[in-house]
């Protein structure tokens, strides 16, 4: 982390380099913080967290917000399921639900809930009903907001 931001910090782009000294700053008064865990690693779906990583779902519910990043990342939170396109993001975390996050990922893999209706058939329009290509061609990425009250999405 500390080489990201260093490199960030250190870019000729003005745009990143504000960022850069703008996230340092976030990370020295204790406003964004990182940390490592074994769990992050093995195998196991995020809606198992709460029983094979106590300590992290337990950390993780103080948050403030969570960012996730990452196909393999957001595979994990939906359990790496064939999920219909129409099923509610709240639905496939199985439970997953420590505190506000926000799922980033860029399309490789056939699982994606959650999608917007609009979203759903533009895309059929664009590549056919039973063209799922879009899916795994990382031409396509996602933004996914989930907000443990009803307010969710």
């Amino acid at each position: 982390m500390d080489w990201i931001l260093d490199q960030l910090s250190a870019s000729s782009e003005e745009v990143l380099s504000r960022l850069g000294t703008h996230w340092q700053q976030h990370f020295n008064t204790g406003t964004f913080s990182w940390q490592s865990h074994a769990f992050w690693t093995q195998g196991f779906a995020y809606c198992d967290m709460h029983k094979a990583a106590p300590d992290l779902y337990q950390q993780l519910s103080h948050s403030d917000f969570i960012a996730f990043k990452g196909d393999l990342n957001y595979r994990k939170m939906v359990g790496d399921r064939y999920w219909p396109l129409y099923t509610p993001f709240r639905d496939s975390l199985c439970g997953f639900e420590p505190a506000p996050f926000i799922a980033l990922r860029t399309l490789k893999a056939e699982t994606c809930p959650g999608l917007p209706a609009e979203a759903i058939q533009r895309m059929g329009k664009e590549f056919g009903a039973e063209d799922r290509g879009w899916m795994v061609s990382s031409e396509y990425a996602v933004a996914q907001l989930f907000l443990p009250s009803s307010e969710s999405h």
